[in-house]
């Protein structure tokens, strides 16, 4: 059986109304996927990979679980599928996109899923938002904190934040 679990998520809008598809995320994930412990603020970064297209705007999501991580991923993509992912390609625009970052400090590598998120450490917009929440959170495959990972990372696409505290 599952017990309570940190889950750390990211999430990206960059068309329709961004603020509105994040808050509407926010509110569904409390409802599916588990209770909403902390979020960062609000950041408005460059597209990564193909880059033209609409600014995004992401944030961090902390939330206790006593779901599964397999369950959590349907969830996520039941979500997805409400607010309306239209992704056409890959890393192309989309109104919403859900990311399972951590699972407390579980490995997870199967078909379907790879937790820690295998991307992470070499996106800026994603590590800002979580050195709003985790900064001092370990890596579990790499054995550094959030804060030493932004420190190191490469990614030169802008990101800033926009909104300090937004309302859960």
């Amino acid at each position: 059986m599952w017990s309570v679990n940190d889950l750390i998520l990211h999430i990206g809008s960059n068309i329709g109304d961004r603020e509105e598809n994040l808050s509407t995320c926010l509110r569904l994930l409390n409802i599916h996927c588990g209770e909403i412990i902390n979020t960062s603020g609000i950041y408005a970064t460059e597209a990564w990979g193909i880059k033209d297209q609409p600014e995004f705007l992401n944030q961090a999501i902390h939330l206790k679980s006593y779901q599964s991580p397999e369950d959590i991923l349907k969830n996520i993509q039941k979500i997805e599928c409400i607010i309306g992912k239209e992704k056409e390609f890959h890393w192309g625009p989309r109104r919403i996109d859900i990311d399972i970052i951590f699972y407390g400090k579980e490995i997870i590598e199967t078909d379907s899923l790879v937790i820690p998120h295998p991307m992470m450490q070499k996106r800026a917009f994603v590590l800002l938002p979580l050195m709003d929440i985790i900064p001092d959170f370990i890596h579990p495959l790499l054995d550094v904190s959030i804060r030493k990972l932004t420190e190191d990372c490469m990614d030169s696409s802008y990101a800033h934040k926009i909104i300090v505290d937004p309302v859960i």
